[in-house]
């Protein structure tokens, strides 16, 4: 008889945590805009080290479910996508293997975008991307550095005029800054993500497709190469 289930992979203690937090969100015991337990209490509660608990709390902030207020603690982020905590699987979305498929999804994704975008965009939306792209070196930390990311890439989706293509990228944006969060704690991927999206945003705004493709290509590439680094690719 064929094999019908597939084995079961035990979740770590960082994953029990985040999904403990996630259920206490959709249960409503957690709220939008609360402040969860220190790092030291938390440990107590769950009865594990204190290293579990930040490896969990970088997940809920890369997740987008919770944001880290300098000198103030860890809360519910205010904005998070109801909708979406209420649909994905979030323990799934911490385990390796995800990266190269997301990578996979947004070069086939976004190299369309881009060559449509060069084709259709609207000289509004061209100088709404020149000003995003200009505006990601005022970030002053690394949460805003991302939303800002992100809404480049909303924004580049919908200059491509297909609601489509725009949906998807929409649909895949917290596990694009699951991604982000950890490319982007250095400062080095900063910079160079701020001239990538200059350069997508300048030749899309000069109708060069091919030249928005390849700083697109090369922008997915420098997150191929980090992960390659680590091992999770």
């Amino acid at each position: 008889m064929a094999k019908l289930f597939n084995s079961v992979k035990r979740a770590t203690v960082a994953e029990t945590i985040v999904e403990q937090v996630i259920d206490l969100i959709i249960d409503g015991q957690l709220i939008a805009g609360q402040k969860l337990p220190s790092e030291r209490e938390l440990a107590e509660e769950f009865s594990v080290g204190r290293s579990s608990v930040r490896e969990a709390t970088s997940a809920l902030v890369a997740l987008g479910v919770a944001q880290v207020r300098q000198g103030e603690g860890v809360y519910i982020r205010p904005d998070f996508p109801e909708s979406v905590i209420n649909s994905i699987d979030w323990s799934t979305l911490m385990l390796r293997g995800q990266i190269a498929d997301l990578i996979e999804t947004r070069r086939a994704i976004e190299l369309a975008i881009v060559r449509l975008a060069t084709e259709r965009a609207a000289q509004s939306e061209i100088r709404e991307l020149l000003r995003l792209a200009n505006k990601m070196h005022i970030s002053l930390d690394i949460e805003s550095f991302i939303d800002r990311d992100l809404e480049f890439h909303l924004a580049l989706a919908q200059s491509s005029q297909n609601m489509v293509m725009y949906s998807v990228i929409q649909g895949i944006q917290q596990l694009m800054r699951k991604s982000m969060y950890q490319v982007l704690q250095r400062d080095d991927m900063r910079r160079i993500a701020i001239e990538q999206h200059r350069d997508i945003a300048e030749a899309i705004s000069e109708g060069d497709a091919e030249r928005a493709m390849g700083a697109m290509e090369e922008h997915l590439m420098k997150d191929v190469r980090f992960f390659n680094e680590r091992g999770e690719t």
